[in-house]
């Protein structure tokens, strides 16, 4: 059989194969091969027919038979493979991978097969140093880079899959090829690691973020905060949010769909319906769990929709079960049947605890399956729903400039909620600064809060303090990437490595609020501030300062510190706050004083005050209703 013809029978046999007919293939590739026995490719595509007919014993027969013929032959080394890590034979696979690779360096598909048997051996370091070897091969497309960085993501090396794809950007004609999709999702990747090479080796991110396809806005609604530090990107960002808003309001669904409860502003029995995920190590069940009993018997029925199962023993969920009338579990609804059921379930007010995170159902605001809909607690911006009607929070938290809101607020002459710990945990009687004889600055933020311009502004602390520290306190710290990216950043801004701590409180069995004993000072993520690690680390005796801003997440720390009438530790600018930072470092007996008082402090203040909350919020839910009433009801047709 001449070549020619040896090509046209192999290509029947394929048409056969791929269109269901297998038994018809595997007769022409064995023809073919008996016409040709010197051939590989038809005993390796005939391996490929068994493989479909699962009889993986006679392909891995075939597969040999071609790798006798051509050793090098890369699909059959690699589809061997396959076979013998599905039979637990993970040294043969191995050498077949790498005899695949061998033959073509640039082989995607041995690569994330590899990969994974090596990440599955507990050695994942070897698989990333693999795919890393293949950033100077300029054959790979962008798709391929991805799909290898997603399977690091997988074996939770988030930080290496960031730095993966941020190495292949450096490639000026792969980043050329580059969608708006594809941009918009690497530029995600590294605002959610905190991946500082990445974000440089992109266009603006505002200029990314607005180029975004609609169905990635969810995605970017709270990383975007970490990069709005200016009142115009700011704007940028409401901007965003509302595209965001036009897309859900425009969807089919929506429209057709959309509730019309406005006879429930007459009812003489309101209800109040709250969605969230609330459970034990939910940050928003830190500040509404010792408010939630004192909104009991005061007028309004309670309701609460968790959008996570139950899970037994949580103390949480008990706590939250006990304070309210009726719970229902709603984790495997669909927005759209969230809505219907708060509709059924007459509700005159649904309170959003979670925005737009992980299991948040948030989008069911949009079919308006209550009259009166607001914003409280947990999502640190406006929510850019028109269908959100109100924001409940303290006033030293809503911003004063017009518009960053779509939402009308209504300021608490309290804070946001009243803090509790969770967990019992001491306060160590001295800072370590007594005994250690320099300074430690801190921060326990999670890695998305990060920025060049973030490390930039600590940096610039840390150097005025001789002698001082920087410690980090987050679990990432034991991930080696991680802090790589870290001490670079830092090295670039002219802070030493040895200046550098990373505390991995977990794997040393402490709890988070324990870690905060070997911090002196807590130096604030910035723009996007905290209020959960705001409250810890202030509970914990460790001073906090913070920077305001115009945005609402801008505030979140400032509204914890005013709680405490710790106005000296809040500051309106970048100078500021390291000028304040400082001063504050260079006086130990000061922080020393607020390691003995900060707790009681704290503890008589009104972010302790849970009644004092609970009070602020039915006044709030009552206005919210008086207001909707003279806004509505006047429009209603009689």
């Amino acid at each position: 059989m001449n070549s020619d013809r040896y090509r046209q029978e192999i290509a029947r046999g394929d048409a056969l194969r791929d269109s269901g007919a297998l038994d018809e293939s595997l007769t022409v590739y064995q023809e073919a091969f008996l016409a040709a026995p010197a051939q590989a490719t038809a005993p390796f595509k005939k391996g490929t027919a068994l493989d479909r007919l699962n009889r993986p014993s006679d392909a891995e027969t075939a597969y040999r038979q071609a790798l006798a013929l051509e050793p090098r032959y890369p699909e059959a080394n690699n589809n061997l493979a396959i076979i013998l890590a599905q039979r637990g034979d993970f040294r043969g696979a191995e050498i077949h991978y790498r005899r695949a690779l061998a033959a073509r360096p640039n082989y995607i598909e041995a690569v994330g097969n590899l990969g994974s048997l090596l990440a599955s051996s507990m050695r994942a370091d070897e698989a990333i140093s693999l795919m890393r070897e293949l950033l100077s091969s300029p054959a790979i497309s962008f798709e391929e880079y991805w799909t290898l960085a997603e399977m690091m993501l997988r074996w939770g090396r988030v930080h290496d899959g960031a730095q993966f794809i941020a190495s292949a950007l450096q490639d000026e004609a792969l980043q050329k090829t580059l969608s708006a999709s594809d941009m918009a999702k690497s530029a995600l990747l590294f605002a959610e690691s905190g991946c500082f090479d990445g974000i440089r080796s992109m266009p603006y991110i505002f200029d990314v973020a607005e180029q975004m396809p609609d169905i990635q806005l969810r995605s970017c609604l709270l990383r975007m905060l970490t990069f709005a530090w200016t009142l115009d990107e700011n704007i940028r960002l409401s901007r965003i949010y509302k595209r965001h808003n036009d897309m859900l309001e425009n969807q089919p669904e929506v429209s057709e769909s959309r509730f019309a409860p406005w006879d429930r502003l007459a009812s003489s029995e309101p209800s109040i319906g709250f969605l969230g995920s609330l459970a034990l190590g939910n940050n928003t069940a830190k500040f509404l769990v010792p408010v939630l009993p004192h909104l009991k018997n005061r007028g309004f029925r309670l309701r609460y929709y968790s959008t996570i199962e139950r899970l037994p023993g949580d103390l949480v969920q008990q706590a939250v079960m006990a304070s309210v009338d009726d719970v229902k579990w709603i984790c495997d609804l669909s927005p759209f049947e969230v809505a219907t059921m708060v509709y059924a379930d007459k509700c005159t007010i649904l309170i959003d605890l979670d925005g737009f995170s992980r299991y948040s159902k948030t989008e069911a605001f949009v079919f308006r399956p209550a009259p009166v809909q607001i914003n409280w607690i947990n999502w640190p911006s406006s929510l850019g729903l028109t269908s959100a009607d109100y924001f409940l929070g303290s006033k030293h938290m809503i911003p004063r400039v017009p518009g960053l809101m779509t939402e009308i607020p209504i300021e608490m002459s309290t804070p946001f909620g009243a803090y509790t710990p969770m967990i019992e945990a001491m306060v160590r009687p001295e800072p370590p600064c007594i005994e250690n004889g320099f300074i430690t600055f801190g921060n326990t933020s999670h890695p998305y809060k990060l920025s060049a311009r973030l490390i930039r502004l600590w940096a610039d602390v840390i150097l005025r303090v001789p002698n001082s520290r920087f410690r980090l306190v987050r679990q990432e710290c034991a991930d080696e990437s991680f802090c790589g990216m870290l001490v670079n950043e830092f090295r670039r801004c002219g802070v030493a490595p040895n200046r550098l701590e990373f505390y991995d409180f977990v794997s040393l069995g402490m709890s988070h609020l324990d870690a905060y004993s070997s911090i002196d000072i807590c130096l604030d993520s910035s723009p996007y501030g905290g209020a959960t690690t705001a409250a810890d680390c202030l509970w914990m005796g460790v001073p906090l300062v913070c920077l305001t801003g115009p945005g609402l997440h801008q505030r979140l720390s400032c509204s914890v510190l005013a709680a405490l009438a710790l106005d000296e530790l809040i500051c309106s600018s970048e100078s500021q706050f390291v000028e304040r930072a400082v001063l504050l470092a260079k006086s130990p007996n000061r922080v020393a004083e607020y390691r003995q008082t900060l707790r009681t402090r704290f503890e008589k203040s009104p972010q302790c005050n849970a009644k004092a909350v609970a009070d602020e919020a039915i006044r709030a839910f009552n206005y919210s209703l008086d207001d909707t009433r003279k806004r509505i009801l006047d429009r209603l047709p009689n």
